[in-house]
């Protein structure tokens, strides 16, 4: 062909063979940026979305400021009223009417009575009917305790009580104790056994009386 033989012609298509690719490679490319920043542009639009729903669905919080807490109305304590105490009015001193002193009781110390061989002896107890008589109960219903007798303790016990014109027991203690507990305890349920056994008397007596365990 006359045109495509002709030196220049040829360049010229070669060239514009070459251009075409390059051309079409620079449309594309275009299109494809417009794409990519379509897409983008939607995304952000979604992100906005997406954040301006989160707003609106997230409730406030009121956060009390010092000077809404400061607004704030202390409540007052309630006033105590003190009401006044009354004084009680001091009564006049009354005549104190005078008692009848009781009459004191008698002490009646009884000689010192022993225990020999489980058994109590007295030499001036027996001048009295009525101090015979305890002496005579507290003989029989003497408490001397096999271990006290085994363990050979001896000792003196002094004991007291008051025997009243009703035949009852009072006042019953020991003054002056031994070193053995056990014939501490002895002593005094010897009286109380005995004491059963006394006498009636027309008056109220105090007795003291010793009673010293001793084993021959």
């Amino acid at each position: 062909m006359p045109f495509i033989t002709n030196h220049k012609n040829q360049s010229f298509l070669i060239t514009l063979f070459l251009f075409i690719p390059i051309f079409y490679i620079l449309i594309y490319s275009k299109n494809f940026i417009n794409i990519q920043h379509k897409d983008l542009n939607k995304e952000d639009k979604i992100n906005l979305a997406i954040k301006h729903f989160i707003q609106q669905t997230q409730t406030p919080i009121n956060k009390q400021t010092p000077k809404n807490i400061l607004e704030q109305k202390i409540p007052t304590p309630n006033k105590v009223i003190n009401n006044p105490i009354k004084k009680p009015i001091p009564k006049a001193n009354q005549p104190v009417k005078s008692k009848p002193l009781p009459k004191p009781q008698q002490t009646i110390p009884l000689s010192q009575p022993t225990v020999s061989n489980s058994t109590i002896s007295s030499t001036t107890i027996s001048n009295n009917d009525f101090l015979k008589e305890i002496k005579l109960a507290i003989d029989n219903t003497l408490v001397y305790p096999r271990q006290a007798q085994k363990m050979r303790m001896s000792g003196e016990v002094l004991v007291e009580f008051t025997w009243t014109n009703q035949q009852i027991l009072k006042n019953l203690k020991v003054i002056t104790p031994s070193k053995y507990k056990l014939l501490n305890e002895s002593a005094l349920q010897t009286i109380h056994l005995a004491s059963k056994y006394f006498p009636k008397y027309d008056q109220t007596f105090n007795i003291r009386i010793p009673i010293i365990y001793k084993i021959n």
